[in-house]
């Protein structure tokens, strides 16, 4: 493995240009690692997203940016009879078009899958934390990697606790990395995942009339549960792939609600594992906002 390998980050965005300027600026706040290229994939915003990118990164090197259009597509499905027919799926067929469109444009050995509302919360260099994880899992298993993606972002603490998210002990790296290992599932979006995993589990399900009689049929009458994220999830689970979840997560989701900008903080790395030692489970958003809260008030 090289010392230094080239990172793909992408993200698609659709009319969320408050967070996706949040989750830009908090990144250059704390990012350490050098080597990597952002592919970003707008979904035909209105809201000056488009605009704020162009005027961004015009002169930019290692962007790049991709203007769809969901409207468009919407019309395409309808017109092979694909539309959605449960209003609630709306977002669902477009997923995977966007997630495979970036990655076939993506240069990285490896992907980092960003969403366009994460706020990155931890100063450090933790793309090698996460190669670390990748290179322990081979010293684990005779030289073969045996997780798809690992899960750098901070879950809220129901989530963790559910029962498909049960886990095994905390393990650790050889640099003291820590990290836990999902017992049931093998895949999650938001996530760092090798382009060779990626090209050996294949591309993400997009709503396609090749996709199989049985499933366009489910889809066509609303009756389908077809979404991207289940697809893979099956799909790594069979080639016995494994999740990993970082202990110390470098993002969580924006909550609005309570943000405060001129209050944003990136912890430290030795700060949060200080803070969290104890705990023997992924830490959650809410410990985190916990935590900043304290430092805030203190």
């Amino acid at each position: 493995m090289s010392n230094n390998p080239f990172i793909t980050y992408h993200v698609h965005t659709y009319n969320r240009l408050s967070t996706l300027q949040l989750m830009f600026e908090s990144f250059e706040e704390s990012n350490e690692y050098e080597n990597f290229e952002w592919v970003i994939v707008d979904l035909g915003s209105t809201d000056g997203t488009q605009d704020f990118l162009y005027e961004k990164y015009k002169n930019a090197k290692d962007v790049s940016i991709v203007l769809g259009n969901r409207t468009k597509y919407a019309e395409i499905l309808k017109s092979k009879n694909l539309e959605v027919k449960d209003q609630a799926k709306g977002w669902v067929p477009i997923f995977g078009w966007a997630k495979n469109i970036a990655r076939s444009l993506a240069r990285g050995d490896y992907f980092i899958d960003i969403a366009d509302d994460h706020i990155f919360i931890k100063k450090g260099n933790w793309v090698q934390n996460m190669l670390d994880v990748f290179e322990h899992r081979k010293q684990q298993n005779n030289g073969v990697c045996d997780i798809s993606s690992i899960i750098y972002r901070g879950l809220p603490l129901w989530r963790i606790n559910k029962p498909n998210n049960a886990t095994s002990p905390e393990q650790k790296t050889n640099s003291g990395v820590s990290y836990f290992l999902s017992s049931i599932k093998g895949y999650d979006d938001y996530h760092m995942m090798k382009k060779s995993t990626y090209k050996k589990v294949g591309p993400y399900l997009e709503i396609a009339d090749d996709m199989g009689e049985e499933k366009i049929r489910a889809w066509r009458t609303g009756k389908s549960d077809l979404s991207h994220y289940k697809d893979y999830v099956d799909r790594c689970t069979a080639l016995k792939y494994k999740k990993a979840f970082l202990k110390i997560p470098f993002t969580v989701d924006c909550d609005y609600s309570n943000f405060d900008q001129s209050k944003k903080l990136v912890l430290s790395h030795n700060e949060l594992e200080k803070r969290f030692d104890s705990i023997n489970r992924p830490i959650s958003t809410e410990e985190v906002s916990n935590y900043q809260s304290l430092i805030y008030n203190g």
